[in-house]
């Protein structure tokens, strides 16, 4: 038995190095690749690292077979290792045996300035995930306890967010908005990920710090994405400086390992995220965004007058955004309703469709209405391009891959540094997980769509659906979610609210932006600077070589 309980040694102030490998997928069928595993246990066992973690789907099928097979070949690896349940690990009562064979399925490593918590995220006989409640409250009151300066990583099998060349994104974790709060909350440093046999790397940034996302591909499996092939992780952590770097390492060709040019591989740095202060820099550019109005039975008029007095009295905005779902049931009388109401709002306005408004009416009446279902803005400061993400009907929304490469196109800089214009993709479904919401009906091609607007030169994202306020940077790129201006489906104790988007050049290159959250009382007559709450404030940032990905 590979307890997961385990007397170490303490560190001390060296750098740690992890091996992690994952969806090794175990089993006498032809799903698993012996050559592949065994080439990967002899990497790690030649990298010598410091802690040795598989990061779920150690097994195929979760049966007695696959884990007494497993445990033979883990038990050539140098080290002693820590596993974490994946889903096909806790098929056919499998987490059962994983308990009795392996240990508990989670673990906690505590060595000096170093913290590493293995989660369970499996639900058995799913291929969905979810940390749950009671496990985050717990993640919680651990990462309460320990120090600032100590390094955090927290590890778990489903991905945290989408991930590139997976198809439709579904089987995540339902509850990773949630988790991702606790994340950035905490400070956590890094996450590791497993699941969807394609890695992949992402920083991602509140005001406070910055959290580095890596997702393993698969060590064993024959089940491959792309061009990509079986790979072990290599992390390299040094705890005092919080300096990381993660390299992906392929096995399905001869490594030589003073030459890490075929690696995909990433840098960060956790103490670049200094305060950002805008007060002495001259607003560039303000945009305003409301969404989820719901036009009809849905509509609630007295936060909407309160919102748009509040938007008329505002100096230098260059345009308002509303990111779809304008109306109840695309009904004519709504989409009237709709217009009429937006006559208050004196700026200029950009409009996109939401799943409400593309019933089989409202698709086809919806250009009678707002200029197009792409719409673009573009003046001296901003350029905005709308994007209709509905599918007619369905709550779940796409972008496709014509339109995604279009988009990319018309945003192509020679010199993202010197450009004299702010970036912005909008449309109505959600990017990346929301707190407070289960992370489904979003995009079916999240994962795509998130890879390419956070490589490509789009400053920031704006979304709505789920009418929660959030925001944080993947990448540099600042994904923003925007609550519901006016809907009486309010899922925030705020209320209704839209956000305020303020963009700063910076001298050196790249922008610094403020996001507000407008809360609009239900109990006065006006808005006040108490309603008003930061979502954050961000840096995007294209001069810090050593902070860049290399991917």
């Amino acid at each position: 038995m590979n307890d997961q309980t385990h007397n170490i040694t303490a560190i001390g102030d060296k750098m740690v190095t992890l091996g992690i490998l994952s969806d090794s997928h175990i089993t006498k069928g032809p799903a698993f690749n012996e050559m592949m595993l065994l080439a990967g246990i002899r990497t790690l066992n030649r990298l010598e690292v410091d802690y040795c973690i598989h990061a779920g789907d150690l097994t195929d099928k979760g049966t007695l077979d696959d884990y007494n097979l497993a445990l033979d070949y883990m038990s050539l690896l140098n080290y002693h290792y820590y596993v974490i349940p994946g889903n096909h690990d806790a098929q056919n009562v499998g987490y059962k045996l994983f308990e009795e064979l392996i240990g508990e399925r989670s673990f906690a490593i505590e060595d000096g300035k170093l913290l590493i918590l293995g989660l369970d995220s499996s639900i058995p006989d799913a291929n969905t995930g979810r940390i749950g409640d009671y496990t985050l409250k717990r993640l919680r009151k651990k990462l309460e306890e320990v120090d600032d300066d100590i390094y955090k990583v927290v590890i778990f099998h489903h991905q945290l967010f989408p991930i590139p060349y997976t198809g439709r994104e579904r089987s995540t974790c339902d509850d990773s908005g949630d988790i991702l709060q606790v994340l950035l909350d905490y400070n956590v440093n890094l996450v590791v990920n497993g699941h969807r046999h394609i890695s992949n790397i992402y920083k991602v940034a509140d005001s406070d710090g910055r959290l580095m996302v890596v997702n393993a591909g698969t060590v064993s499996c024959n089940k491959t994405r792309y061009r990509e092939l079986q790979s072990v992780v290599n992390i390299n952590i040094d705890p005092d400086t919080k300096k990381t770097k993660v390299l992906i390492i392929p096995l399905a060709k001869k490594l030589d390992f003073q030459d890490t040019t075929n690696f995909k591989q990433g840098e960060c740095s956790f103490d670049c995220c200094p305060e950002i202060k805008t007060d002495d820099l001259e607003l560039f550019a303000r945009i305003i965004n409301i969404s989820d109005t719901h036009f009809g039975p849905d509509f609630v008029e007295k936060p909407f007058m309160l919102a748009t007095d509040y938007i008329n009295s505002l100096d230098k905005v260059d345009l308002v955004i509303h990111t779809g779902d304008v109306t109840t049931n695309s009904f004519i009388d709504e989409f009237d309703s709709a217009v009429e109401h937006l006559k208050r709002i004196n700026n200029k306005k950009l409009v996109v469709p939401g799943p409400r408004d593309f019933f089989s009416l409202g698709r086809k009446i919806w250009s009678n209405y707002f200029p197009g279902k792409n719409p673009t803005f573009e003046n001296e400061a901003i350029k905005v391009r709308g994007i209709n993400t509905c599918l007619l009907e369905d709550n779940v929304g796409m972008m496709g891959r014509r339109k995604l490469h279009k988009t990319l196109d018309e945003f192509s800089f020679d010199n993202p540094i010197n450009s004299e214009k702010f970036t912005i993709a909008t449309f109505h479904h959600h990017l990346i997980p929301i707190p407070d919401t289960k992370f489904v009906a979003g995009l079916q091609d999240a994962g795509d769509i998130l890879f390419e607007v956070t490589r490509g030169h789009i400053n920031a994202v704006l979304t709505g659906h789920k009418h929660i306020a959030f925001a944080c940077k993947v990448e540099e790129t600042v994904i923003t979610n925007t609550n519901s201006v006016s809907s009486i489906k309010v899922n925030s104790l705020k209320g209704n609210s839209f956000t305020v988007f303020d963009i700063y050049k910076l001298e050196k290159g790249g922008w610094a932006c403020d996001i507000k959250e407008v809360s609009i009382p239900h109990l006065s007559k006006e808005i006040t600077s108490r309603d008003i709450s930061s979502l954050g404030k961000f840096q995007i940032r294209y001069d810090l070589e050593e902070d860049k990905n290399e991917i």
